[in-house]
């Protein structure tokens, strides 16, 4: 018992951290040099779930650079996928819809787990809210995420969804895209 107390409080300090870390970013925007291949991230994430057994539909984009790092934007969608996986999806969908006008792209991300309840959509983004706390949940990956985003002007929302849980994930086209 004591061991998996520990590793749990490892868990959430390191979930602090990273937190504090983030919210101490948050007023610094980034360069032109922050941006990242969106589409080619995801595929390295697939084969990452798929070497766990989860898997990582993503539909075909040609390289769609977005203007946010990529160690954010993997942070972010690693937190989306794990979360899914840990309430019993086992398969979670990527589409993109992109903006050229607006200079924007949508990420959609959709699983085929249980959703969330209607009831919690409003604090799923609250630090330290979480539904899993008798099985290790901190409640601070949604909330990770969105705060880390957020410096690159990208928004990280509960989408609506018929089955499943499903999140969008607003993006800045890079000015390289053309």
């Amino acid at each position: 018992n004591i061991l998996g107390d520990l590793e749990r409080l490892e868990r959430l300090v390191g979930r602090l951290l990273a937190l504090a870390r983030a919210e101490a970013q948050a007023e610094i925007f980034p360069g032109k040099d922050s941006q990242a291949d969106i589409a080619e991230l995801l595929l390295s994430l697939r084969e990452h779930y798929r070497q766990q057994g989860y898997r990582l539909e993503i539909e075909e984009t040609p390289p769609l650079l977005v203007a946010a790092p990529r160690d954010v934007l993997e942070t972010g969608l690693r937190n989306l996928a794990d979360n899914s996986r840990e309430v019993g999806a086992k398969t979670s969908f990527v589409v993109f819809e992109v903006d050229p006008v607006n200079q924007l792209v949508d990420v959609f991300i959709c699983d085929d787990g249980p959703g969330v309840p209607e009831a919690l959509a409003d604090s799923i983004f609250e630090p330290f809210f979480t539904t899993r706390k008798n099985k290790g949940g901190t409640g601070l990956g949604l909330s990770l995420a969105r705060t880390l985003l957020a410096p690159h002007k990208a928004e990280l929302d509960l989408a609506d969804s018929d089955r499943g849980a499903a999140f969008v994930l607003t993006l800045h086209l890079a000015r390289k895209n053309g």
